[in-house]
């Protein structure tokens, strides 16, 4: 699960910082529009997975990414097998994090026609890794 999430933070990133960097180049006020929304629903969704608030002794807003750590501490100390509790827990996290996945790949897929029309401006595709390529870094 978390190496998943690391993935989708780490593409999330990517395409927002890049989307961001080509938005200063275009000079097309509809794609200026087009791309500001875009980035700043992947910050949005960004946002959502990892807490960076809060000065750590107190959880202000705990996200993604602190609650599979939570259950993943909880079950690494709970003596014998996951209780049902936990395992309940794995499944709504699975469930959510499915959710983020699905939210990514729509990304994704717009990303497709946003790479078109920054090719057509003669601007340089964002390029995302693939799962396997972020897994050998």
């Amino acid at each position: 699960m978390t190496e998943q999430l690391a993935y989708i933070y780490e593409g999330l990133t990517t395409l927002s910082t890049e989307v961001d960097q080509r938005n200063s180049e275009v000079k097309n006020k509809k794609w200026n529009a087009t791309l500001t929304a875009f980035a700043k629903e992947t910050e949005k969704l960004k946002a959502s997975l990892v807490s960076l608030e809060g000065d750590f002794y107190i959880d202000e807003s705990a996200n993604l990414r602190e609650d599979i750590s939570t259950l993943a501490l909880n079950i690494s100390s709970f003596p014998g097998k996951p209780s049902e509790s936990q395992l309940a827990k794995t499944e709504e996290l699975n469930q959510r994090l499915q959710e983020v996945q699905r939210q990514f790949d729509g990304f994704k897929s717009q990303l497709e026609s946003i790479n078109k029309y920054l090719q057509q401006s003669q601007l340089a595709p964002v390029q995302l890794s693939t799962f396997e390529e972020f897994k050998k870094k």
